[in-house]
């Protein structure tokens, strides 16, 4: 018998139409977007280019924050459902181990990815493929943000504080999105021609990552 937490099918069909209302309001999020006049430089999850202000316009452009929250949201959760599900045909509980942990970062890699992938060919189709490398740069650093919010509401799961959670990554989304002066921190240059956000992103993953290993052995001890 397959264990319940390999039946990708269920895990799809498991609250469906949640997952459809969510993801029926970003399309129309996104949609604003696309039948707009998109940026040929910018991949939708982007942060939008920091003016002068301290403070960004957001609301006039929601594309980056809804990408992170949605992204976020439409989750459902499911992830942390498998790293915390215990085997119910187990009467003794296991230890689940490092290795149900790596499984479920590459199972957020996996949902981060197919999120991302089809607004980058969404993109691509709306600039009538003349993006450049801007594009895939902003691919990538929006799709490591939205697993570096997966990781930070995995803790609160953790730790029993889900609405501090979303409340942590709703505080993040808006500062990546509509603060300048974070924006102005991601874009910069400290070390020569390279920019901090690989450096922010890398160090962020890592420590999110720290974090929850931390907690789950300590979860696991209990």
């Amino acid at each position: 018998m397959r264990r319940p937490w390999f039946d990708l099918g269920a895990q799809l069909r498991d609250r469906l139409a949640l997952r459809v209302a969510l993801g029926s309001i970003y399309i129309c999020i996104l949609l604003a977007y696309v039948l707009g006049v998109p940026d040929a430089d910018r991949f939708p999850g982007m942060m939008p280019r920091a003016d002068a202000t301290p403070y960004t316009a957001l609301p006039f452009d929601m594309t980056s924050f809804a990408f992170l929250m949605f992204g976020v949201l439409l989750s459902l959760e499911q992830p942390s459902d498998y790293l915390l599900a215990d085997n119910w045909m187990v009467y003794i509980r296991r230890r689940r181990g490092l290795g149900r942990f790596m499984r479920y970062l590459a199972v957020v890699l996996a949902y981060a990815l197919a999120f991302s992938f089809p607004q980058l060919a969404i993109t691509w189709w709306a600039v009538r493929g003349s993006f450049n490398g801007c594009v895939m740069a902003g691919f990538v650093c929006s799709t490591v943000m939205l697993i570096v919010l997966l990781l930070v509401a995995n803790i609160a799961r953790m730790l029993d504080g889900r609405a501090v959670g979303y409340l942590i990554c709703l505080v993040v989304a808006y500062g990546y999105s509509g603060v300048g002066d974070v924006q102005h921190a991601f874009v910069g240059h400290t070390l020569g021609v390279v920019p901090n956000w690989p450096i922010i992103i890398v160090v962020s993953v890592v420590g999110m990552t720290g974090v929850n290993i931390a907690i789950f052995n300590h979860k696991e001890l209990l």
